[in-house]
């Protein structure tokens, strides 16, 4: 029996995050009857959770999981990408290639969130996904040599 080579095992660990992405991202929800929603200041919706966490904490104190959910849950959810996508793909090593190619697909998730009445279309969704691929892409960087 031969052994898949590691290009191999790479892409298909790339394709399985991406569909796990998907269904996390897409598939999962259920449309929302009610006009999609856009939120296209940076970092309002976090600064409005932060405000609402100041004045609720003590009655809701479920506000600080999703601020959690929404600033770390954003990152830890592309920092696969940024450790894969170079790992696979040559033209995405660059720093400057990465990062576009992170934002592309945030932005394509929150389009299609939003187009299909999944969710709202966040900014801050982009920033803290492309942060998270950054964190990725440091991590790979630091990394010992893996053979790329």
């Amino acid at each position: 029996m031969s052994k898949l080579p590691i290009r191999s095992v790479r892409r298909l660990l790339l394709l399985l995050y991406l569909a796990g992405l998907a269904w996390l991202l897409l598939l999962s929800r259920t449309p929302h009857k009610v006009e999609p929603l856009a939120r296209l200041f940076p970092f309002g919706s976090t600064f409005e959770l932060i405000t609402e966490i100041i004045r609720w904490y003590p009655v809701h104190p479920h506000l600080i999981t999703m601020l959690g959910q929404q600033t770390l849950g954003n990152m830890l959810l592309f920092v696969p990408w940024g450790i894969l996508a170079p790992l696979c793909f040559a033209s995405l090593r660059p720093v400057w290639a990465l990062r576009g190619a992170a934002l592309g697909l945030s932005l394509s998730f929150e389009c299609l969130q939003y187009g299909l009445q999944l969710g709202m279309f966040d900014v801050d969704d982009l920033i803290f996904n492309l942060l998270g691929a950054m964190v990725g892409q440091k991590a790979l960087q630091l990394l010992p040599d893996t053979g790329k």
